[in-house]
């Protein structure tokens, strides 16, 4: 992506890929870049309500950008391609609070570390894997995060974001899955039930869906 949006090599690129919607942190971050110096970038790949106004700021700040949203199928390879991801998801309901959304897991499976809400979940594993940053939904709080990220940190943070990549993939998880079911269904049946293997879907599939990015 850099090179399509005619970043250089060595200035930071921060992507955001999905719905562009309220209560996602897109206000945020646009208020964010537009204080912070022109070597981090971010792009905003995706649709929605708010589009027009992304459209605007990316008209008027040379450091924030905007891209069309890509089939599913597409995004991590696209995502694997930039430095940072986010996940700024704010605490409107106790749901949102413990996700773990697809934008996240995308960036990871593209060894891509990501910036995160400090909720539970989302946020206690970037800290157990070290593949990210974690920061409170607020501005100033976000800025003071961006600021201090450095290229080597995001070189060192991208190397646990694939550790965690390798761990964490289809074949993996499948055969825990299937592991769970067999004792399930051996469970008051003399005959043990044996699930078949189960074949790894297409390589970026194992954490998108059907969006442009959740």
């Amino acid at each position: 992506m850099k090179q399509r949006l005619g970043i250089p090599d060595d200035e930071l690129l921060f992507v955001y890929q999905g719905l562009l919607a309220p209560g996602r942190g897109i206000e945020l971050l646009l208020g964010a870049f537009e204080q912070l110096g022109d070597k981090k970038h971010l792009v905003f790949m995706g649709f929605g309500p708010m589009q027009a106004e992304v459209e605007k700021f990316a008209a008027e700040r040379s450091n924030i950008h905007f891209l069309p949203g890509v089939a599913p199928l597409e995004v991590v390879r696209h995502v694997s391609t930039a430095d940072v991801g986010f996940c700024l998801i704010e605490r409107t309901c106790l749901s949102y609070y413990h996700t773990l959304p697809n934008k996240m897991l995308e960036c990871l499976q593209g060894g891509v570390p990501v910036v995160v809400s400090d909720f539970p979940d989302m946020g206690g594993l970037v800290i157990e894997h070290e593949c990210g940053w974690t920061t409170k939904v607020d501005q100033t709080s976000l800025i003071a995060v961006l600021d201090a990220i450095t290229a080597s940190e995001v070189a060192g943070k991208k190397e646990h974001a694939k550790r965690w990549r390798a761990a964490f993939h289809w074949e993996v998880e499948a055969e825990c899955y299937l592991e769970m079911m067999r004792e399930v269904l051996d469970i008051g049946h003399d005959k043990v039930h044996k699930l078949p293997h189960v074949a790894a879907p297409s390589a970026a599939s194992a954490s998108t869906s059907g969006r442009a990015a959740g």
